[in-house]
């Protein structure tokens, strides 16, 4: 017999909210109470060199059972004043959407990550979109605090389309994307390029993104500690990129208070049931919606933020990011 839905709500609680059922999954919940994840320091007590290596480390034991084979490509973009490093995963050419690409921007709080931590969330979402990434490691904080990353999103974005054709690209078919503080200056640098005029990018893949400095939801109180991301270490993350006398109401800093999102392109928006960036994702979801812009938005409730690199061993989380990638295959498509 079913149990009554008003039942679940009342036993789950407080795990249940606006008629949505989450339930965190098993393994992220064993995991998560472990006794080993007791005894592990906190990222925000680390120096910072020990705090990059520790994150690496835990992505490739997570990560040990994944192997997905893609055509890979690495090099370097010129821009003003530095060079940032690339690495391109092509599509099949035989994919329908194979002269379609993403610049792509890694999550880590603006502080940790890099082109390997995301190496193979980059990987499938090659594979199970059909379109092309160009992964790109923008500079990080606190060596270069805002707007340095968000300065190397923008530019990236631009030196892409502009060199789309030696790529194997079409120029109109260039978007951008990325998980967390990635998807963070992805849609700061779109809504940088639709101010000044120019192509704010065909499409746009923001998964589990920081779109405000501003501001405790009850997402971000409920799950704040605990559940993979700590509100300790949101502001460690937050005191390194914006140090300060940096305004954090600033849109290119927290693009859910941009004054309008109108002219943004096509975006596909996913959160994590358990992440206390949630309830902000999903406004900003509503905030697209409500501009017309053309929006698919999906909330994957038995999850945690940081949920792309535990698909080697849940399989919610693997499942989650394929369903991700053929929404952005979808979605680019159509562009």
């Amino acid at each position: 017999m079913a149990v009554p839905r008003l039942w679940l709500r009342i036993w789950l609680n407080p795990l249940c909210e606006d008629e949505v059922i989450r339930v965190l999954n098993p393994v992220l919940k064993i995991a998560l109470t472990s006794p080993e994840a007791a005894k592990a320091p906190s990222l925000h007590i680390l120096p910072l060199a020990k705090a990059r290596s520790a994150f690496s480390k835990l992505i490739r034991r997570l990560e040990a059972s994944i192997d997905l084979a893609c055509e890979v490509e690495q090099g370097e973009m010129a821009l003003e004043g530095r060079t940032l490093p690339w690495r391109l995963y092509r599509a099949d050419t035989t994919s329908p959407t194979a002269s379609t690409c993403m610049v792509f921007f890694h999550g880590g709080g603006w502080v940790i990550g890099d082109l390997d931590s995301h190496d193979n969330l980059c990987r499938a979402l090659c594979l199970h979109s059909g379109i092309s990434l160009l992964s790109v490691d923008y500079r990080r904080a606190p060596e270069d605090p805002f707007p340095a990353a968000f300065h190397d999103a923008r530019d990236a974005m631009v030196w892409a389309r502009e060199h789309a054709a030696s790529l194997g690209f079409d120029p109109a078919l260039m978007g951008a994307g990325g998980d967390s503080a990635g998807a963070n200056i992805a849609a700061a640098a779109a809504l940088a390029l639709r101010d000044q005029g120019e192509q704010p990018g065909a499409f746009q893949m923001l998964i589990y993104p920081s779109v405000t400095a501003e501001g405790e939801t009850e997402s971000y109180k409920a799950y704040g500690k605990g559940f993979g991301l700590d509100a300790a270490v949101m502001d460690w993350f937050a005191d390194h990129y914006l140090p300060k006398g940096v305004d954090r109401t600033n849109p290119y800093v927290s693009p859910l208070l941009a004054e309008s999102l109108a002219g943004f392109p096509p975006t596909v928006l996913v959160t994590a049931g358990f992440d206390p960036l949630r309830d902000a994702g999903e406004a900003f979801a509503e905030r697209l919606k409500a501009a017309g812009v053309r929006t698919e938005y999906r909330e994957f409730p038995d999850l945690i933020h940081g949920f792309v690199a535990w698909a080697g061993l849940v399989p919610s989380a693997q499942a989650a990011i394929q369903e991700t990638a053929e929404l952005l295959g979808a979605i680019s498509a159509d562009t």
